[in-house]
């Protein structure tokens, strides 16, 4: 009975399972994706035609009783989408934002792109300049055109530009409000096109200077008159040849030609024969080397000129060496404050050093081993005792008596260091009693920390001389953080992603975190925008799904090929030799060259 009651219990569970897998794989399904993708693109097309046709139909459709949209179908409107379309319509337009509601198809447009994997379509920015402008461009057609505006019921703002800008008018006045949205709509553009006061600076410098190259306009209408000397002008690049007249007050018309050979004198003076009388004669100064023109046919003759010249500000932006945190040139390092600060409440006690000297002493002494001076260090968690032992002491014998020593220390344990390098000494390292609290605030802002040459610093803690302990992770490509429970294997990953975040920059670092636990790397999910790398469908910039960590490592060894390929044509060995070229603008982008950020593994 007891076997069967087990089986049904295994049957249910597996059950069970079954569900929660097919559920969990429908929502991660791709063919999910696409089609919700479709639906909501769809959709945006859809609304698009129906706010297009409100435009033309929205009077005939006024009528229409919104409450009647699921009503039958002797019931028609004007609009192509249909009653649902003038219902859309008619909320969104004439209820809400008036013409700017066109910026929701838009939007839903650009959501239902990115479910179709067109990684270049940035929904979450697309949809928050949507959402702006649909307020403020509201807000302001609705303060300059009020209600009416000859487009629609409630105007070209709608109810919502319409009302607001009504209750702006009554709190600030209209100059006022005028004020306020001409600032919220510079602030717009500004945010959508990425502008700053540089380069509107810059912008309105190019057109003064292209508007003060511009030829006088008397000058291009009457080139005759430019000059009394017979020469050949030219205005915008193009040569003209001015004509004086053997009798100026009888001067009907001009024949220009080009007399190009000096071998035929008689082309210079050429006669009209247009049969009024008026005899004239054209003096040409263009340069005799040019050939002869045997037909009379006219000739235009341009100069070319130089290309724009580059001012020294911009030759020195173009040669400086590149720096890859311009991208987040706003960004700021994470400060101080986020850490704790630990103060130890500890006071150094003389007494608890000498008794564990004297029992050393006495410990050593009883094996035969005379001392002639010893030394001690007190660290923040260990004390050093430097031990000089006298002539004829084998350090083999010392090193042996380890446990000896502990045990009439009463200590969990002790490390013996013989000799300790470059010393010429023997090392007994004691744990305190009451060890003190190493804080990640101090290591972060000490001097050896911020000045490291290394390129991915660490600061596991603090030596025996309380100095910083800082290692090179560039130089430990894989590292292996093992331990017991409660040893602090936690603690030192914390530690080691924390060391990285205070000194490199976003561009010049990227993490990559598994975490099948779920707990233990859960508070850096807010640093996914600057400091996570995750594959493009990932839900989640940590990885807590192991059935999705094939996939992720799968990629990275695909980047560490690629980016083999890229050492390679660079003629470099590491990464950051490979940099240092980049930044010196030694390797072309156009030849697939790019700034590599290191990437670090944390599972």
């Amino acid at each position: 009975m007891s076997g069967k009651i087990k089986r049904v219990k295994k049957k249910i569970s597996e059950k069970k399972k079954n569900e929660q897998g097919s559920s969990y794989s429908l929502i991660g399904d791709e063919r999910f994706k696409f089609i919700i993708g479709l639906l909501i693109t769809g959709f945006a097309v859809y609304l698009f035609f129906a706010f297009i046709a409100y435009l033309f139909w929205w009077k005939a459709d006024q009528s229409f009783d919104t409450s009647m949209v699921i009503s039958g179908a002797e019931i028609e409107v004007k609009n192509w989408s249909g009653k649902s379309g003038a219902w859309f319509a008619d909320i969104f337009v004439n209820k809400g934002f008036g013409l700017a509601a066109f910026f929701i198809p838009v939007m839903f447009a650009a959501i239902g792109l990115r479910l179709l994997n067109l990684r270049r379509i940035k929904a979450g920015i697309i949809s928050r300049n949507m959402i702006l402008g649909i307020i403020i461009i509201s807000i302001a057609l609705g303060y300059i055109f009020g209600p009416a505006g000859g487009i629609f019921g409630s105007g070209p703002g709608g109810s919502h530009g319409y009302f607001v800008s009504r209750w702006l008018n009554a709190f600030i006045g209209k100059l006022g409000t005028g004020i306020f949205v001409a600032v919220l709509l510079l602030s717009y553009l500004m945010i959508v096109f990425k502008l700053n006061p540089v380069t509107l600076k810059n912008w309105f410098a190019k057109r003064e200077k292209a508007s003060s190259d511009q030829p006088d306009s008397t000058q291009m209408n009457d080139p005759v008159e430019a000059d009394d000397k017979n020469h050949s002008e030219a205005f915008g690049g193009i040569t003209t040849i001015s004509n004086t007249g053997e009798d100026e007050g009888k001067q009907d018309e001009f024949k220009i030609i080009n007399t190009l050979n000096e071998k035929n004198p008689s082309r210079n003076n050429v006669e009209d024969k247009s049969g009024n009388g008026n005899s004239q004669t054209i003096i040409n100064d263009i340069d005799e080397k040019n050939g002869d023109s045997e037909n009379g046919v006219t000739i235009s003759i341009t100069k070319a000129e130089e290309g724009e010249q580059l001012t020294d500000k911009e030759m020195k932006k173009i040669t400086e060496n590149y720096d890859p945190k311009l991208d987040l040139s706003n960004f700021q390092m994470p400060p101080l404050s986020l850490l704790e600060e630990y103060r130890s409440d500890t006071t150094f006690d003389d007494t608890e050093i000498i008794e564990k000297k004297e029992t050393i002493v006495k410990t050593l002494s009883d094996y035969n081993i005379n001392i002639k001076h010893i030394s001690a260090t007190v660290g923040p968690t260990v004390t050093l005792y430097e031990i000089v032992p006298e002539k004829g002491v084998r350090v083999a014998k010392i090193k042996s008596l380890d446990n000896d020593i502990a045990l009439s220390l009463s200590a969990f344990g002790i490390r013996i260091i013989a000799p300790i390098p470059g010393r010429g000494t023997v090392g007994i390292e004691v744990p305190n009693k009451m060890p003190e609290t190493v804080s990640m605030k101090s290591l972060i802002s000490s001097k050896v920390f911020q000045e490291s040459k290394f390129e991915l610093p660490i600061a596991i803690g603090r030596t025996i001389t309380n100095e910083p302990l800082m290692m090179d992770l560039a130089k430990m490509p894989h590292l292996l953080v093992a331990g017991a429970t409660g040893q602090g294997k936690s603690v030192g990953l914390n530690v080691i992603i924390s060391s990285l975040i205070y000194r490199k920059h976003p561009a010049e670092l990227k993490f990559v975190l598994i975490d099948p636990k779920m707990v233990e790397l859960t508070m850096y999910s807010r640093i996914e925008k600057h400091y996570l790398a995750k594959l493009p469908d990932a839900e989640n910039p940590i990885i807590t799904d192991s059935r999705k960590v094939v996939n992720t490592l799968n990629s990275l060894i695909i980047e560490m090929l690629s980016r083999y390929e890229l050492l390679r044509k660079g003629e470099v060995r590491i990464i950051k030799e490979y940099n240092d070229k980049f930044k010196a603008r030694k390797l072309n982008p156009e030849n697939g060259h790019r700034f590599l950020p290191y990437i670090v593994l944390i599972i």
